[in-house]
C-alpha cells in the first residue's frame, strides 16, 4: 500500500486514540504501516515533525459555520462548537494538539474571524484577545473533563450504549450551559456603541502564543 501523508496521519491518530501519544514512535508507526523504517523517515523526518503534522491536520478539520448576518455571539458559539466537534471525534489527539507549540502557526485564520467579530461588538484589541483565550481555556477544560469521564467509564467496564448516549447528552448540556454563561459575560463587556469591523485582510492574531491554544501551545 502506498505510503501517503494521509495514511501516515490516519495510522498515527489511530495509535494515539488507542494507546495515547506515548505509543507513537517511528519504529512502531513503521510496523503499523507495514513499511521500512527508512521509508517512513523519507516521508517524515522525526517524531516531532510527525506530531506537528498530526496537530496541523486536526486543526485543519475545524470548520466554523458562519451564517450570513449572524452576530458575534453566534460566531463565538460556532467557534467553540467547531473545536469541540473535531475534538470529540479524536479526544486524545485533540489534547495532544493543544500542547504542540507548532499548533499556533495553523490557527491565525481561525482566530482572526473571532477577533473580527469581537471588534464589531466594540471590544478593544486587548479584550478581544483575552476573550479568545478565555473561550479557548473553557473549550480545553471541557475536553479534559469529558475525556476523564470517558476514561473512568471505560475502566469501570461501562460500555452500554444507553449509558454512553446519556453521558453524551449530559456533556452537551453542560457545555452549552457554560458557553451561554461565557457569552453573557462577554456581552456585559460590550459598550453601547459597537466599533466598525476591521478589514478581513488585517493581521488576525498578534498574541504570542496564539490565544486559541490558551497559552498551552
Amino acid at each position: 500500500m502506498q505510503l501517503t501523508r494521509g495514511r501516515i496521519i490516519a495510522v498515527a491518530i489511530g495509535l494515539i486514540e488507542a494507546e495515547g501519544p506515548a505509543a507513537v514512535s517511528m519504529p512502531r508507526l513503521a510496523a503499523e504501516l507495514g513499511c521500512g523504517l527508512m521509508s517512513l523517515y523519507g516521508r517524515v523526518s522525526s517524531r516531532d515533525v510527525l506530531l506537528d503534522t498530526v496537530a496541523a491536520d486536526l486543526i485543519a478539520r475545524i470548520e466554523v459555520r458562519e451564517l450570513p448576518g449572524a452576530g458575534w455571539p453566534d460566531l463565538l458559539r460556532s467557534h467553540a462548537r467547531a473545536i469541540r466537534r473535531v475534538a470529540a471525534a479524536h479526544p486524545r489527539t485533540a489534547l495532544l494538539t493543544a500542547t504542540r507549540p507548532s499548533a499556533a502557526a495553523a490557527l491565525p485564520q481561525l482566530a482572526g474571524s473571532v477577533l473580527a467579530a469581537l471588534q464589531t461588538a466594540g471590544l478593544t484589541r486587548p479584550d478581544q484577545v483575552r476573550v479568545l483565550r478565555t473561550l479557548s481555556a473553557y473549550v480545553l477544560g471541557s475536553l479534559l473533563r469529558e475525556a476523564s469521564a470517558g476514561d473512568a467509564s471505560s475502566r469501570a467496564g461501562d460500555n452500554r450504549t444507553a449509558d454512553a448516549g446519556e453521558r453524551e447528552l449530559q456533556a452537551d448540556a453542560e457545555f452549552e450551559f457554560g458557553l451561554d454563561l461565557l457569552v453573557g459575560a462577554v456581552a456585559a463587556l460590550c459598550p453601547a456603541t459597537p466599533r466598525p469591523a476591521a478589514p478581513r485582510s488585517a493581521a488576525p492574531c498578534p498574541a504570542t502564543p496564539c490565544p486559541v491554544t490558551c497559552g498551552a501551545g
